[in-house]
């Protein structure tokens, strides 16, 4: 049985476009340390939907601003916990090849592919780890 948490689709691309931005901004400038906090919070998020940051502060503060009256809709909380940590794990391990010095370019293009996923999921919607998460499901399933 599936565990189910309520969750806002606008705030959840607000987060995702977020994250997006923050990895983005580490590529362009070349900040390791800005990936690593970035793989930080993927992997608070990864926990509950309470500990990711961008999220919250999208549900409680900035929707009362723009007056956003989108519902609050069910939805399996595997597949929130399976595409953050997806995210955190490739930015993660794409931060470790930069600072070790090894494979530094991998782990630039590591870091550049997982935001422009993150804008993928938050504009269009289409978030690659969670149609991956329904495809194992479903395999696994049987």
């Amino acid at each position: 049985m599936p565990r189910i948490c309520l969750t806002c689709d606008s705030s959840l691309k607000f987060g995702r476009n977020m994250y997006g931005i923050l990895s983005l901004a580490a590529f362009m400038t070349h900040n390791v340390w800005l990936a690593f906090i970035t793989a930080g919070l993927l992997i608070l998020a990864a926990f509950s939907v309470n500990l990711n940051l961008f999220y919250q502060i999208h549900l409680r503060f900035l929707r009362k601003i723009f007056g956003d009256k989108s519902d609050l809709m069910p939805k399996d909380f595997g597949e929130n916990c399976f595409s953050s940590s997806l995210a955190a794990l490739f930015i993660l391990v794409g931060s470790i090849l930069i600072y070790s010095g090894k494979f530094v370019s991998l782990g630039w293009y590591l870091v550049l592919i997982t935001s422009l996923l993150f804008f993928l999921a938050g504009i269009a919607g289409l978030c690659v780890a969670s149609m991956a998460y329904a495809v194992a499901k479903k395999f696994f399933a049987k």
